[in-house]
């Protein structure tokens, strides 16, 4: 059976390939004999290899600056966040709450931590009576606190 003369150049390239690979490997001689035990990595360490490494100039090295930050348009005045344009006289629901007290000096309210509070409160009742109707208890919360908000004082 006659072999095809393509399959030899590929043979060839194959071989080319293999060997000039080979060569780069640690400057090793090319592999001319497949059964030969060659250790391709030899003189090889993590940085490349022992003939690539050179030293680092101390001038090179230094802090690095980064990219300067992109500047924010739509920085709200009301809580310093970045969020779409409020109506004007409309109150930003992102806003810090504050108080006055008796003394005339105002405090910062954190309603966060109180709402986290009622949360875990009604996340608990609503899995301890089963509601199903989740709406309508939040209609009726909210009504509830209205009402106790109106007739409230101190």
């Amino acid at each position: 059976m006659a072999e095809d003369p393509n399959e030899k150049d590929i043979q060839d390239l194959i071989k080319r390939y293999s060997n000039q690979q080979q060569s780069f490997m640690g400057n090793n001689p090319p592999r001319q004999n497949p059964s030969q035990n060659f250790d391709g990595h030899s003189g090889i360490d993590n940085q490349g290899t022992i003939n690539e490494s050179t030293p680092v100039a101390s001038s090179m090295m230094g802090p690095i600056k980064g990219p300067d930050p992109i500047p924010a348009g739509n920085i709200c005045p009301q809580c310093e966040m970045v969020h779409p344009p409020i109506r004007p006289g409309e109150k930003c629901p992102n806003a810090i709450v504050k108080s006055m007290t008796k003394e005339n000096t105002e405090v910062i309210v954190d309603v966060n931590k109180y709402l986290l509070s009622i949360r875990n409160i009604l996340m608990s009742n609503i899995d301890k009576k089963q509601i199903k109707d989740i709406n309508k208890l939040f209609q009726n919360i909210t009504l509830e606190i209205a009402k106790f908000m109106e007739g409230y004082k101190e």
